[in-house]
């Protein structure tokens, strides 16, 4: 799992992706919403878990504008208010956890995101390239095939991979 962590305070987004980190999950960090829009333009992310209370753009902002750039992943807003479940919902976060909360339940959050996004009406498997003569779509993003060669690089079984497409043009190959 590939969490992007949007945080502006100085201890608490450290902490988060250093306690992320102890159960295997990793994580980059944002500080604001114009860097975490540049990190989810250039990373796949499984999930994401956003302040609130961002300064510039807010988080909800900051969901409704990843959304339009096509994350797919589940948000988690985070928040010091309470008062944010009606508006989650129209801004696509997929939840909210509210400041102060205990580490057990972010990775509680973390780990039912995956199940409830499956259930969600449009959802695009992330595990899953789905490849053709021109650009190939992961993750439901739309990118240039000559981006496919690095990806597949990081796979083990990397020659296989690149064998079975051009064997198989138009195919579906999970991630592995």
């Amino acid at each position: 799992m590939m969490v992007l962590v949007v945080e502006d305070d100085p201890k608490l987004g450290p902490l988060l992706v250093r306690g992320l980190a102890t159960h295997d999950i990793e994580s980059d960090l944002a500080d604001t919403a114009e860097v975490a829009l540049a990190m989810a333009g250039q990373r796949h992310y499984s999930a994401a878990l956003v302040d609130q209370m961002l300064p510039g753009i807010d988080g909800l902002q900051l969901c409704r504008r990843l959304r339009r750039g096509g994350l797919r992943a589940p948000v988690v807003i985070m928040s010091a208010r309470g008062d944010l479940a009606d508006q989650i919902a129209p801004a696509g976060a997929n939840g909210y956890l509210v400041k102060p909360f205990s580490f057990d339940q972010l990775l509680a959050s973390l780990r039912a995101l995956p199940e409830r996004s499956r259930r969600a009406p449009g959802y695009v498997d992330p595990t899953v390239v789905r490849c053709a003569a021109g650009p190939f779509e992961y993750a439901g993003r739309r990118r240039p095939l000559r981006d496919l060669i690095p990806w597949l690089r990081r796979l083990p079984r990397a020659k296989d991979r690149l064998s079975a497409l051009e064997a198989t043009p138009r195919s579906i190959l999970p991630h592995e």
